[in-house]
């Protein structure tokens, strides 16, 4: 097994690849992608071909998290908008997500969270309706539900830790690629991921724009690549958790408890440095 770590750029962390020389994303989580071998193929194994599966995995993940990242920014640039233009209308952002939803079936959500009274300083009007907290602060969560979508609002989002997904881009200002965490979505706990971005107006983060994807998604993603028709694609987050394995169960979980032997790799994956296994 073969795996090169590479340095992100300038935003809050960065995308961990093997086996590229060349920068692909400064984004949120570091990631490390990995090729595994049956035992048939490890005596045929190539740096080349190393290289080509490997690219071609680091492709399909860019691509799916970058477009997490464009989505939640122009919600973000939607919002500022509307509010420098003092023409913010909640229905209006509403329709936004559910729009930006239904026409990327890749998305499991799609999210905005406000500082109370930040959205259009109406929080009070709006107790209760959905998509507010018990305040009326603007937090609505629109999941994909079947072939539609439901609206509930956000949870836990000023707690740390469990609302990691909003406090990081707000206490931060940067843009945030969260690690994977469970939360319930239509009523299930399902296994996720986040792009987050920050909504800045005049200099002061006002809330948090953000896009949720399924890590089963991801999983099913790689999990079509088959190095030498017995081998397999696997993705590890920076804290050592799997992103995408073979082993479904597995997602989540930290790697020493399904290969013990990887995990020599987490302090060079933290430390954007090459290790080979």
């Amino acid at each position: 097994m073969l795996a090169k770590v590479i340095s992100g750029g300038s935003l809050a962390v960065k995308i961990l690849l093997p086996i590229l020389t060349a920068l692909l994303l400064g984004l949120g989580l570091s990631t490390w992608v990995t090729v595994s071998q049956s035992s048939e193929t490890v005596g045929t194994l190539s740096n080349d071909l190393g290289v080509e599966v490997a690219t071609s995995a680091a492709d399909k993940v860019e691509n799916v998290i970058a477009g997490a990242f464009a989505s939640a920014r122009a919600t973000a640039a939607n919002t500022v908008g509307q509010v420098e233009g003092k023409s913010a209308n909640r229905a209006s952002m509403l329709a936004s997500l559910r729009k930006l939803l239904a026409d990327n079936p890749n998305l499991l959500a799609t999210w905005v969270a406000f500082e109370p009274n930040a959205f259009d300083g109406q929080d009070a009007s709006f107790i209760p309706t959905e998509g507010h907290d018990a305040t009326g602060r603007f937090v609505p969560y629109v999941a994909r539900d079947g072939d539609g979508s439901s609206l509930s609002a956000l949870t836990d989002y000023e707690k740390p830790g469990l609302g990691d997904y909003y406090l990081l881009a707000r206490d931060s200002g940067q843009e945030q690629l969260l690690e994977p965490y469970l939360y319930a979505v239509n009523g299930k706990d399902v296994l996720i991921t986040s792009a987050a971005v920050p909504i800045v107006v005049d200099g002061k983060v006002i809330g948090v724009a953000g896009i949720d994807l399924l890590l089963e998604g991801l999983n099913g993603l790689l999990g079509e690549m088959k190095p030498f028709e017995t081998g397999s694609v696997s993705l590890i987050s920076n804290a050592g958790l799997w992103a995408a394995y073979s082993d479904v169960a597995a997602l989540g979980k930290p790697i020493n408890e399904t290969s013990p032997t990887l995990s020599a790799a987490l302090a060079a994956i933290k430390g954007g440095e090459r290790f080979d296994m």
